[in-house]
């Protein structure tokens, strides 16, 4: 093998010759096109190497693949995929994602582990293969790893644990959530060996105990980020090490940790000054004396889950809006006793003009419309969530001017019930509609005979935006709907209308489902509908009815009776006949619908699902 230059050796360079006519080969050095290279990603990378044989050694030199994400083709992510990769990139490589990759196994990442010996970053978040073997692989051969993802590999255990503390010192992020088998033991370990943590993500580890949060808070004095999210069996004894121990700690998460008190208030406060970020969802204990004394001694508070924080009133309100000008986004779901006052000192404190963005006050039924007056001087507000605050009218939020505020404000008035979240909350896999609903919708229910005994009653349809719950949607702008018309006549068919298209990332063709390749004009895509399709598929699909563009991507508002016009303004738009006719479906159908929006809907920007998002998977398999 020749001379290196920069990374190639020389026998590669010779490939280039006079031969090879593109003025740009012959015109720029190597090196250099080398260079252009490396600023790629990997599908252009895998675009260039088609190109021409010069451009191939290119391409797919080692020193180009130094940062690699595979979750866009997590489902065609093989073992032999990963060891042909660390083949080709050696130790040129240091960040590799296989988030999602469900077929990447233990013998694959040794292969990996044993080539890529400066990894530096690695996720294999929800790699259910993974057991404790590819832990010791990466401790024997990978000393440089910095930042590992375990998460939701659920046959992990201690013995990975003390297996990186053997080999990798250097770790300062390590994420094992959802490895509910590690227990207080393995955590010992890990922090003994690996001093320099800085975030360590132990959500859904339920097996831990206060004795382990006081190894990590005798031995992580660097620790920046704790994540204890579920972990039911802690209690302010252990909380309360940590914060003595960690002083640079800046965001916590012990939301679902019911135990803890006013105490692990009070530690923060006093050990803690640099939090910005404490999330304390459905710690029902926590009251008004505890958040005084975190809001007067954390000055650099940011963002603040305190959802179904029960206690709290005003006061913390009061608190917040004095002491915290950097607050950002502040979740108050469910915190029943906060009312218009504590939203007013919020509006006037000096964190409403420029950082408050987000404020959730869904279920809070003390709220009116004065709370959406109060918040007008927030000029940098950009959602605001109101589920379930029935004093909330459409009149108020009308007279909230948009078109004062820095960004298009978010209005979320859905009504939601606590009681039907809850039963349809499950993870996103389950969340699918019966194969008979997705192929045929059963038709709108026939209309009633005069001598029926409900003449002149219509049982209302249920929209995704609009509760099935009749005691709160009484309280609620509810959408009528008129009494059946004769159809319309059917509009003309429209045929596709296919143009030259390039695409910046992968897709597939919608007609024969391979994958579209190619450098310049790779396909064919309808002018109206997007569909995209090879040359030689749109013979057949130009001849099929194209159902213009897709509402996918259209701003939906909570209330089918909001949109937003020019000006920013909220403003109410009656539906039309015709409209209404179209829209009436069968209940029952439109009910199981709403139900699965639910399920599919994330509960809060804070919040994440108690269940492990692949452990549903990993059932089924």
């Amino acid at each position: 093998m020749g001379k290196e230059v920069n990374g190639v050796s020389r026998s590669r360079f010779e490939m280039f010759t006079n031969s090879d006519e593109a003025v740009i080969n012959k015109k720029l050095p190597k090196e250099l096109l080398l260079r252009i290279f490396s600023f790629l990603d990997v599908v252009t990378l895998c675009r260039c190497a088609q190109v021409s044989r010069s451009w191939n050694v290119l391409a797919l030199d080692g020193s180009n693949w130094q940062r690699i994400d595979l979750f866009n083709f997590q489902r065609d992510i093989e073992g032999r995929v990963v060891e042909n990769i660390s083949k080709r990139c050696g130790g040129f490589l240091r960040k590799l994602s296989l988030r999602g990759c469900l077929g990447v196994g233990d013998s694959a990442l040794r292969s990996f582990a044993q080539n890529c010996r400066n990894i530096e970053l690695l996720s294999l978040n929800g790699c259910t293969k993974i057991t404790d073997s590819t832990c010791s692989s990466l401790s024997k051969f990978c000393p440089k790893l910095k930042h590992l993802d375990l998460s939701s590999c659920t046959s992990i255990t201690n013995l990975s644990l003390k297996a990186l503390s053997e080999g990798c010192h250097s770790l300062e992020q390590l994420n094992i959530s959802w490895c509910d088998q590690v227990t207080k033991d393995g955590i010992q370990a890990l922090v003994r060996s690996c001093p320099g943590l800085k975030g360590l993500f132990l959500k859904g580890c339920t097996q831990l105990e206060d004795e382990a949060l006081k190894q990590i808070g005798a031995h992580c004095p660097e620790l920046v980020t704790l994540n204890l999210q579920t972990c039911s069996q802690i209690t302010d004894e252990g909380l309360i090490t940590i914060c003595r121990g960690c002083h640079r700690l800046q965001s916590l998460c012990v939301s679902g940790c019911a135990n803890i008190t006013d105490a692990i208030l009070h530690a923060l406060g006093q050990n803690c000054p640099r939090l910005r970020i404490l999330e304390v969802a459905r710690c029902s204990q926590l009251t008004d004396v505890g958040f005084t004394t975190l809001a007067r001694n954390c000055h650099e508070l940011e963002k603040m889950d305190l959802e179904e924080c029960v206690q709290i009133t005003d006061g913390t309100l009061i608190q917040l809006s004095i002491h915290c000008p950097r607050l950002q986004v502040l979740s108050l779901s469910h915190c029943e006793l906060i009312t218009d006052d504590g939203i007013r000192h919020l509006g006037s404190g000096p964190c409403a003009h420029d950082c408050l963005e987000v404020i959730e006050l869904d279920n809070c039924p003390l709220i009116t419309d004065a709370s959406l007056e109060h918040l007008k001087s927030c000029h940098s507000l950009d959602r605001i969530e109101l589920y379930d605050c029935q004093q909330i009218t459409r009149a108020g939020i009308k007279r909230l001017r948009l078109q004062r505020l820095k960004r298009s404000l978010s209005f979320k008035t859905m009504m939601r019930s606590k009681s039907v979240e809850n039963f349809f909350q499950r993870s996103y896999s389950d969340a699918r509609l019966p194969p008979d609903f997705i192929t045929d919708p059963p038709p709108p229910s026939p209309p009633l005979m005069p001598g029926s005994p409900l003449v002149g009653e219509r049982s209302p349809s249920i929209s995704p935006s609009l509760s099935p719950n009749p005691s709160i949607s009484s309280h609620s702008p509810s959408l009528s709907l008129s009494p059946s018309l004769p159809a319309k006549p059917s509009r003309p068919q429209i045929n596709h209308c296919f143009q030259d298209h390039v695409f910046r990332k992968p897709t597939n063709c919608q007609h024969c489902k391979h994958m579209i390749v190619g450098n310049s004009k790779q396909a064919l895509r309808c002018k109206t509908c997007k569909m995209a399709a090879h040359l030689w598929c749109t013979s057949e699909l130009s001849q099929q009815p194209c159902h213009g563009k897709s509402g996918a991507f259209k701003r939906n508002f909570s209330s089918p009776m909001l949109v937003n016009d020019q000006l920013s303004v909220v403003k109410e738009v009656q539906p039309s006949q015709e409209t209404a006719a179209r829209m009436r479906v069968d209940p029952v159908y439109a009910a199981l619908r709403y139900g699965t929006s639910l399920a599919q809907m994330s509960r809060s920007s804070f919040g994440s699902l108690s269940e492990s998002p692949t452990r549903s998977l990993v059932r089924q398999h």
